[in-house]
């Protein structure tokens, strides 16, 4: 039985926003990042509640 990761919501990447600067303007992107809950597998083992 396994529980869809709470923090990534099931997609094993957390996105970040950093600034870029796009034609002069500054704007905000998004990165994305391991997710630190269930390294890349999107789901956790057991049920687990969101804390």
């Amino acid at each position: 039985m396994y529980t869809v990761c709470h923090h990534c919501g099931g997609i094993g990447e957390v996105p970040i926003p950093v600034l870029a600067v796009v034609g002069g303007v500054g704007r905000t992107a998004t990165a994305n990042r391991t997710c630190p809950v269930c390294d890349t597998n999107g789901r956790l083992t057991g049920m687990v509640p969101p804390i």
